[in-house]
């Protein structure tokens, strides 16, 4: 994913290559409002310590990575900061305008498997387990009686808190006994603090009796600091919300928006011009990144020397990626990366444009315009700009995969240890953005986050049809949990059925009339025959825009020559 891709283009840097922490850049001040990872005594947000100059294990090793707790008290002469603790923190899950309060919804926050539901009190988090049978609360439904969250498989309801409250059948034999079963500890679901932001709904990583405490004093890391940008006035969000489940890991997601230079190469033809004109424009340069405990600040610029404002790419443990054009046309771009299992990641996406300036318009079809054009003011959804953003992501899908796999064979075969220097060859200064997160990565952020579930590497070819209709299946990834497409494409569905149906109602009268001997080449003939037609037209159209819901095979071989 990269901001250049979305039109918003790169420049020169004003001011000395290095960030320095001193500067009054708003990308350092953002960086300095972002809330410190806990560390131990001496250490805090403004230690001068690089996180690259700390002690730390030679070598980030998988499933088994330094420990994510503060560090046990060391000599004065020997402390250093803690390692960055990946479930002490909130990690955005869902758009709260795509959750049906009605019913729950199954998530998963590294590697565990939660459930997502709504009474009273707001949104709530449980571990998707019923204790009763080991089945799936997410399959349960929410009890109209009390609001409470029903199991479905023998009526076990839970509060949201996580406890039992009702066992029906243990209180149709003895009142008491239910009671005594509901207060058991061995009734009850781990339950996880929730909190609702910028139109999200975050979730705390971790459950226990200290989590709500622990939650309630610690503020999600998000994009609200934009707000001290120059021009965010001028900014409007012009693609919300956006929210896809992606194959591939989370680092290696982050290393993808770290690394800015893949843009002129993956979307090739996704929303912007082709790879040759951009080119023309010169390749990103990367300059000296800032690395320190609470994430990797890297700016970059053309080398041909644009004379647009500077890019500025902000990476903030543990979601948040953020990228901005200041100047007198701002754009902003930012992405959360939820770590949802060993080789899954859920993006977020918002991308705004200065509202005073025309947008860019893409070339299309005039049809595809048209049409588009047309739904946009009927249905007057966000829904198009996520199908924009598919082909976006599509270009990455694949690489994401095969990337994760890769890195954990590799890793399997030098006995769990993660190498980045010796397996990556980074030479030019495009790689720094990628090269300082892969060092935070392995010192700082203690070699990433621990997950319930487990790397499931996937050995068919890469042009198994089925294995690439998994990797791009947007219906899966996106449509069937945002409100907005899912009801776009019942709209689209509906409307071919009712071409087809149109259609064939008229072909059946052109039949009639010419059974009663209209001349062939009538008016009426050729204005039935004409509708008719367009009306088939119309359903191939809508055929196609049906598929963009659904799934595109996006191969690069092919896009120069679509």
């Amino acid at each position: 994913m990269a901001l250049s891709t979305l039109g918003i283009g790169v420049g020169r840097l004003e001011q000395s290559p290095v960030l320095r922490s001193t500067s009054s850049k708003p990308y350092q001040r953002l960086a300095a409002r972002q809330p410190a990872v806990t560390c131990s005594q001496d250490s805090g947000p403004h230690r001068k310590t690089d996180a690259f100059q700390r002690t730390v294990p030679k070598a980030a090793t998988l499933g088994s990575s330094p420990t994510q707790e503060t560090t046990k008290a060391q000599p004065a002469a020997d402390k250093e900061p803690a390692l960055f603790n990946w479930t002490k923190q909130w990690y955005p899950m869902a758009a709260v305008q795509d959750l049906d309060p009605a019913v729950p919804h199954p998530i998963k926050l590294l590697g565990k498997e939660l459930v997502l539901w709504r009474d009273a009190q707001g949104w709530r988090a449980l571990e998707d387990n019923c204790p009763h049978r080991n089945v799936a609360l997410s399959e349960g439904r929410i009890e109209p009686s009390n609001g409470s969250l029903m199991c479905s498989y023998h009526g076990w309801c839970f509060d949201g808190q996580g406890k039992c409250i009702a066992i029906p059948t243990a209180g149709q034999m003895d009142r008491k006994s239910e009671e005594s079963a509901c207060n058991s500890k061995r009734s009850a679901v781990a339950s996880y603090p929730t909190q609702e932001k910028e139109g999200l709904l975050w979730v705390w990583a971790e459950s226990g009796p200290t989590s709500f405490i622990e939650a309630s004093a610690t503020p999600a890391k998000s994009n609200e600091s934009y707000a001290s940008w120059p021009g965010e006035s001028k900014i409007k969000w012009t693609f919300e919300r956006y929210v896809r489940d992606v194959p591939g890991s989370f680092d290696c997601w982050v290393d993808n928006m770290t690394d800015q230079s893949h843009a002129q190469f993956a979307h090739n033809g996704a929303l912007s011009k082709p790879s040759t004109e951009l080119l023309a424009k010169g390749y990103l340069k990367g300059w000296e990144p800032k690395v320190n405990p609470t994430g990797v600040d890297f700016p970059f610029s053309s080398t041909k020397g644009s004379d647009d404002p500077t890019l500025h790419f902000l990476w903030g443990p543990p979601a948040y990626n953020g990228l901005h054009k200041p100047g007198p046309q701002p754009s902003a771009l930012w992405i959360y990366s939820t770590p949802t299992g060993a080789n899954s990641t859920r993006l977020i996406i918002s991308i705004g444009r200065d509202s005073t300036q025309k947008a860019r318009v893409f070339p299309q079809p005039w049809w595809k315009k048209t049409m588009e054009t047309v739904f946009a003011f009927i249905f007057k959804s966000r829904w198009m700009g996520h199908l924009k953003l598919h082909n976006i992501d599509d270009g990455d899908n694949v690489f994401m995969h095969k990337m994760s796999s890769n890195n954990w064979q590799r890793a399997q075969q030098e006995g769990g240890k993660i190498n980045w220097p010796r397996w990556q060859y980074s030479p030019s200064t495009s790689d720094r953005g990628s090269t300082a997160f892969r060092r935070w990565w392995a010192t700082a952020g203690g070699g990433g986050p621990q997950y319930a579930d487990k790397m499931l590497i996937d050995h068919r070819p890469a042009d198994d049809p089925n294995r690439r209709h998994e990797l791009l299946d947007r219906y899966s990834q996106h449509t069937r949990h945002c409100s907005s497409c899912s009801k776009a494409l019942e709209n689209v569905q509906k409307l071919m059925k009712a071409a087809q149906y149109v259609a064939i109602a008229m072909a059946f009268v052109l039949a009639v009339i010419l059974g009663r001997g209209t001349a062939p080449f009538s008016l009426p003939t050729f204005a039935i025959t004409a509708v008719a037609a367009g009306l088939l037209w119309t359903k191939t159209r809508l055929a196609l825009l049906e598929r963009r819901f659904l799934f595109t095979d996006w191969r690069h071989a092919d896009i120069g020559r679509i």
